[in-house]
């Protein structure tokens, strides 16, 4: 049906977030979890923005790392 086609795999998806949550990632999936393009993400990690740690020819970034990138973004907006 188009309900399991479609949109099964996004509530897979979303439900893997959630509940597995990995402690490195690879770009692309860097990319998904802060809903930036890989080429962005790329970006920050060559000029230094975005720490990584590479497991043999793999490129992956802390979780953590991610989190705290996000974390020190300015909020714009909202009366503090």
């Amino acid at each position: 049906s188009w309900l399991q086609k479609h949109a099964a795999p996004a509530v897979n998806e979303w439900l893997e977030e959630r509940t597995n949550r990995p402690i490195l990632v690879s770009i692309p999936r860097a990319a998904r979890l802060i809903d930036l393009s890989e080429t962005t993400v790329e970006r920050m990690v060559a000029d230094g923005h975005l720490p990584v740690v590479r497991v043999g020819a793999r490129v992956l970034i802390r979780r953590a790392d991610l989190e705290a990138w996000a974390e020190g973004l300015p909020v714009r907006g909202v009366d503090r």
